[in-house]
């Protein structure tokens, strides 16, 4: 019996890309999960800087035996998903970016820089802005009462 043999169709082809691309993304995530899970003591005091500084000495509770454990998993994953999807994007970029005509390639660069930039943004107003804001006024409703804010709910 004789083989047939298709021809490449360029979808195969992108999806090949695609593929290898997202397998490299994986293991480059976990690695870097694993990375920030062991770092994540001297990561702490970075991330709770909103916390402190409004709540001067105050201890965060935790009230079930696996919730800090949880809260280190959690933390360490959004770290390294923040880090890694920039990473992620660019090298999906470049497996597609052989079938689009010059015009789309500078759309698209030019939405990709604009969405970077406003991520960023985004990130940075959050973390200095609404984060302390929104503690100081759930706070100050809470005035009457002892603040014992739970780490899962505040990470």
């Amino acid at each position: 019996m004789k083989r047939i043999i298709f021809p490449k169709i360029f979808a195969v082809d992108v999806l090949e890309r695609i593929r290898r691309e997202i397998i490299i993304y994986v293991f480059a995530f976990f690695i870097l999960w694993l990375f920030f899970l062991f770092l994540f003591p001297y990561l702490f005091p970075y991330l709770m800087f909103p916390y402190f500084k409004i709540l001067e000495g105050q201890p965060l509770v935790f009230t079930s035996l696996e919730e800090a454990l949880f809260v280190i998993l959690k933390a360490s994953f959004y770290l390294a998903l923040t880090i890694t999807l920039p990473f992620l994007l660019i090298r999906l970029w470049k497996a597609v970016s052989q079938e689009f005509y010059e015009p789309e390639k500078a759309f698209f660069r030019k939405l990709f820089f604009i969405s970077f930039c406003l991520g960023i943004l985004g990130l940075l107003v959050g973390y200095f802005l609404i984060i302390p804001a929104s503690l100081k006024v759930f706070l100050f409703f809470g005035r009457n009462f002892e603040a014992n804010l739970k780490i899962n709910y505040f990470l």
